[in-house]
């Protein structure tokens, strides 16, 4: 597997689908995060570069490494939105981050800032594990 960078920015424009309270998603929009430089999808867990032969519709998206996002919701909060202030501690209370696990941003819900390519897969090896039980859609 090679060794790829969170080296590209989101930011996020509206709340993402997902099992969270919506406060916790909603406190997501507006922020710039950190993720991997390629759209991709995540298929049993692992987030895969499209090669251009899947079979099947797939949710395509971006990687956020879980530690640098979590970080950002804590150093950004907004001040006057009591929710914002609570929802780095609601994941901590939920034993995250967890190093090396990441979010799965579907792209619907965020712009590219910079430095995302939304390409065929460059290298077949270019795959990154993803927990599957911490996936947001």
């Amino acid at each position: 597997m090679q060794n790829i960078e969170a080296t590209g920015c989101i930011k996020m424009i509206a709340a993402p689908d997902g099992m969270e309270p919506l406060w916790i998603r909603k406190a997501w929009v507006g922020r710039i995060l950190p993720c991997f430089p390629y759209i991709g999808y995540v298929r049993d867990g692992v987030f895969q570069v499209p090669s251009g032969d899947e079979t099947e519709d797939v949710e395509r998206g971006v990687a956020v490494p879980q530690d640098q996002a979590i970080a950002i919701l804590e150093l950004m909060r907004n001040p006057d939105d009591p929710d914002d202030l609570d929802a780095a501690q609601w994941w901590k209370n939920l034993g995250r981050p967890v190093p090396g696990e990441y979010f799965f941003f579907n792209e619907e819900y965020f712009i590219i800032v910079r430095g995302v390519f939304d390409v065929l897969a460059l290298d077949y090896e270019d795959i990154i594990e993803v927990n599957p039980s911490r996936i947001l859609h």
